[in-house]
């Protein structure tokens, strides 16, 4: 957790600061200094009252960063069970994105849907080498739109060909990230899994730059909007 109220103002952690937790008000502590661990705030009695959230990586940070701090772990409110969540980003447009870097269950996948509505993962592929190697290898599969260069499409055979097999049944997009910890080099892309519309994936490429700056603003919403009416491109 990167933000405490301290004195009903959310703060970063720092060593003698007395926090607490947003989602259940319980005491939180500040974890600063902990080896390779990124600064945060624990829990001092139970290890963690969001069921959605693990142990943040230094890739979850890095990404939360390249968005404004208000918009960085705001609260969600599930409204079937009115259990409080705590959303990596949340838009002004109330688009949530999630930053996935370890294995979670299909359940936990559709609960977050379900809940979140209007979202986006962005899954880690460096973590697992085979991810990566699968995805150079079988890019071939991934074949050109004629009309837009980002733009492809990809074959219910050969889908597991390309993506990790547990991220490609997801009803919302999913963002794979094949490039780490390198998100502001402009060189490196982000490739796009839209839901199977049909009898075909569709696939787009865009720049970590380009989807940043496209999901601060309403770009991305609009576009996707568009996309489901009429099937028009993310770029």
């Amino acid at each position: 957790m990167k933000y405490a109220l301290v004195n009903n103002l959310r703060e970063e952690p720092k060593k003698g600061l007395k926090g607490f937790c947003p989602l259940c008000n319980d005491e939180v502590i500040p974890k600063v200094g902990q080896g390779r661990k990124i600064p945060h705030w624990a829990h001092k009695n139970i290890r963690n009252c969001d069921l959605y959230k693990g142990e943040e990586t230094a890739w979850h940070r890095n990404w939360k960063n390249q968005y404004p701090e208000s918009f960085q772990e705001r609260i969600v409110i599930d409204t079937q069970t009115g259990q409080k969540h705590r959303a990596d980003i949340l838009t002004p447009d109330n688009l949530v994105i999630e930053f996935q870097y370890s294995p979670i269950t299909s359940k936990e996948k559709e609960s977050r849907e379900r809940v979140y509505k209007t979202m986006i993962w962005v899954v880690n592929c460096v973590r697992l080498k085979n991810d990566l190697k699968r995805f150079n290898k079988n890019k071939k599969y991934l074949f050109q739109a004629p009309d837009e260069r980002s733009r492809y499409i990809v074959y219910p055979k050969y889908i597991n060909k390309v993506f990790p097999k547990d991220w490609i049944s997801c009803e919302v997009p999913v963002i794979f990230d094949f490039a780490g910890e390198l998100i502001n080099d402009g060189k490196n892309k982000l490739y796009c899994l839209f839901p199977m519309r049909s009898w075909y994936y569709e696939v787009f490429e865009i720049s970590c730059l380009s989807f940043i700056s496209s999901t601060k603003k309403s770009i991305w919403i609009n576009k996707y909007e568009k996309y489901i009416n009429d099937n028009r491109s993310l770029n």
